[in-house]
This record gives structure tokens, C-alpha cells and sequence, in this order.
């Protein structure tokens, strides 16, 4: 029995090693590619394809019109997604290109298209309409404007419910008609090189998402962008010297702002109640002013309900602030606000409770020489919200 039962051991020994030497079958290569084209309207943008390779994989061909993010990797990481970024077609034909995507053995070839931005130009002023119908244009989606074009013919564009994008870059205008987008449904807007002034309610309401503006920009007007969709991206003119009265009041999609060292001026509640509504929390990160900056002005309330929970301002560049206006932040529940003049500007204390939040501490950084004259002054005006008041030269952030 013990004979017996040594060798069912053995046996099960010899079965076991036996089972354990049989190398594994070979995983198959894997290589799917979701899809294989892209195309891309004229005025370009960013689009992605994605895919799942087992195999080093590289990306070639293609053009200079369009960039990939990636051009290889490595299939250890088996999941990707490569983004396609084109730039606008500013031909007057659609092109197109080709990349190769190679994982092993195996390749697919991703094609790419982009259509182009119809121009039109308008050489007497009123007849956009006309030019329009006659080059059957009247439900296009993205636009060129050269010329001459008129109050009435920005009215008109009002009326082209399909537009989405309009360049008028190279109309030779330094104002634009009142109103000119109020209530517009194009989303995306580049303004004219030579233009100056965006005029008060220019996007009053307007759907708008972005807007391009150019450096000979030196003022933005009351209610400029009011309650309008413009979004993140948005860029000021390195030029730009004064900010009009709710000039972003509602602007919520807004969430850092970047003011260049030519503003002087920003008015009452220029950016006021960035907030989805009243329960939700404001959209601003941060508030940050270039090294250098002019500041002399800022209005009563101008960031009155901007800044989200624990938001920054930098504005230890601002060094010439002579007033600083009434509840400059009220209810910005700000964690640290850095300042870089000296002298108290009038107005108090920038900081108020207000109904809809708790009262907090905001660390404060001034002058160090200053400090003591900071903290004697402003904490006659702070009931709700305290100062924690400390040297800047001690604490300086670096620059956004």
C-alpha cells in the first residue's frame, strides 16, 4: 500500500512539472484604431482619434497644417489618444492630408480634410445682404468679411442663424457700431486689427464664446460683455488702459483673469458675480497683474462675488493704486490677497462678508515697511472678514 501510494505521487509530481514546462500560448498582437478620418472645419481646432495597440507604435506623413500630439509609444501602455491639431485654412480651396499609424506589423492610414472660410468683400457698405444671397452664403457657418460693412450690415448678420465664426481681421475699423454683437448667436468672433475701442453692450448678452482681440485695444466699454457666454480663453490687448462699468458682470465662464501692465482703470463691478447663481460658488482661480502694471483705479464691487473658495490675487505688481473701491471683494472668500503699494489707497478695506457666506481670514501681503500702517487702517473697516496681515517682500509668489 505504501509502494502504492509513493507512486500516484510521483505521478502527480512528473503531471504537475509536466503542465507547469507548457509555455503559455502567445498573446495576439492586438491593433484597433477607432476611426480613421478627421475633418476639420476652416477655421481649424483640435480633434483626437483613439486606439489600442499591444505593439510599439509610431505616426508619420502628414502636414505642416496639422500637428499630432504624439508621434510614437510604447505597447506596454496598450490604450491612446493622439490629438490632431490644424490650423485655419486661410486658402480659398479645402486640403487635405494623410498620417500612417504603424503598431507592429500592421498599419492604417488616417485621413484628414479641412474645408475653408468663405470671404466675401464688402466694398460698398449695406450690401453684405446682397453678397450674401448672390454667392449663395445665407446659411454658412463660418464667415471672412473684408471691406467696408456698415451698421446695417452688422444688423444683418444677427439674421445668419447658422453662423458660427466670423473673421473680421482685416476690416479697417478703430470702432465697430453700437451694439454690434448684442444678442449675436455667432460663438466665435476675431475682431479687426485696427479696432481700438470694443464699445459699451458690443456683446451685451451674446452668446459669443470667444473673442480675439488685437494689441491696438485700449479700452473695453460699459457692459461690453454682459452676462455674454465668453469663456476662459479670453485675452486682453497689451494695450488695454480701462475696463467700463460691468463690463463681464455674469460672466461665468470666466476662471482666471490676466490683466496686462497697461490697465489703469477697471470700473464698478467690472467683473461682478461670476456665478452660475446665487447658491453656487464664483468662477475666478486666481486674479493676476502683469509685473510692471499702471493700475490707479479700481471701481466699487468690481470683483464683487468673482473669485471661487480659497482663490488667489496676485497684484504685487500693482505698486500705483490710489483708489481701491468700496467692497472691492465682497464676498470673495480670497485665501491670500498680495498688494504691492505702499500708501493705503482709498476705500477701506476690500473685503466684505456679505448674506451668503461665513466670515473668514484672508492672509494679506503689503509692503513690509507698511504693514503695521496696513493692518492699523484696514481693521477699523473689517467686522466679519480679518486680516492676517504679513510682509510681501518676505512671501512673493511667482508670477502666473
Amino acid at each position: 500500500m505504501k509502494k502504492l501510494f509513493l507512486f500516484v505521487l510521483t505521478a502527480m509530481m512528473i503531471c504537475g512539472c509536466s503542465k507547469n514546462e507548457n509555455p503559455a500560448p502567445p498573446e495576439e498582437d492586438i491593433f484597433s484604431v477607432d476611426i480613421t478620418s478627421l475633418e476639420f472645419s476652416g477655421r481649424g481646432g483640435t480633434q483626437y482619434i483613439s486606439f489600442e495597440s499591444t505593439q510599439d507604435w509610431t505616426l508619420s506623413g502628414g502636414a505642416s497644417w496639422c500637428e499630432p500630439s504624439q508621434k510614437s509609444g510604447s505597447g506596454t501602455d496598450r490604450y491612446f489618444s493622439v490629438d490632431f491639431s490644424a490650423t485655419s485654412n486661410t486658402t480659398t480651396d479645402n486640403r487635405s492630408t494623410a498620417f500612417t499609424l504603424k503598431s507592429g506589423e500592421q498599419s492604417v492610414e488616417i485621413q484628414i480634410t479641412q474645408g475653408f472660410v468663405p470671404t466675401v468683400i464688402v466694398s460698398e457698405a449695406g450690401t453684405l445682404q446682397q453678397i450674401l444671397t448672390e454667392q449663395n452664403l445665407l446659411e454658412t457657418t463660418e464667415l471672412k468679411i473684408n471691406g467696408k460693412p456698415d451698421e446695417t450690415d452688422f444688423k444683418f448678420l444677427k439674421s445668419v442663424l447658422t453662423l458660427n465664426y466670423l473673421d473680421i481681421s482685416d476690416v479697417n475699423l478703430e470702432e465697430l457700431p453700437e451694439r454690434a454683437f448684442a444678442n449675436s448667436l455667432i460663438s466665435h468672433v476675431i475682431l479687426p486689427r485696427s479696432l481700438k475701442v470694443i464699445g459699451n453692450e458690443m456683446f451685451y448678452m451674446a452668446e459669443t464664446r470667444t473673442v480675439q482681440m488685437f494689441d491696438e485695444v485700449v479700452a473695453i466699454g460699459d457692459k461690453a460683455f454682459y452676462m455674454s457666454e465668453i469663456h476662459s480663453d479670453f485675452h486682453f490687448s497689451s494695450k488695454l488702459q480701462t475696463i467700463g462699468k460691468e463690463a463681464f458682470y455674469h460672466c461665468s465662464g470666466l476662471y482666471s483673469l490676466k490683466f496686462p501692465a497697461s490697465l489703469e482703470t477697471i470700473g464698478e463691478s467690472a467683473f461682478a458675480n461670476l456665478t452660475y447663481s446665487v447658491t453656487s460658488y464664483p468662477s475666478l482661480d486666481y486674479i493676476f497683474f502683469e509685473k510692471g502694471s499702471k493700475l490707479k483705479t479700481v471701481g466699487d464691487e468690481a470683483f464683487y462675488r468673482a473669485l471661487d473658495r480659497d482663490g488667489i490675487i496676485y497684484m504685487q505688481h500693482c505698486t500705483q493704486v490710489e483708489t481701491l473701491g468700496y467692497n472691492t471683494f465682497k464676498e470673495d472668500i480670497a485665501s491670500a490677497f498680495y498688494f504691492g503699494t505702499k500708501t493705503p489707497p482709498q476705500g477701506g478695506f476690500p473685503f466684505k462678508k456679505g448674506d451668503y457666506v461665513n466670515a473668514w481670514t484672508v492672509k494679506i501681503y503689503v509692503p513690509k515697511l507698511y504693514v503695521d500702517a496696513y493692518q492699523k487702517l484696514w481693521s477699523n473697516y473689517s467686522w466679519d472678514v480679518q486680516g492676517s496681515f504679513m510682509a510681501l517682500e518676505d512671501n512673493m509668489p511667482e508670477d502666473k
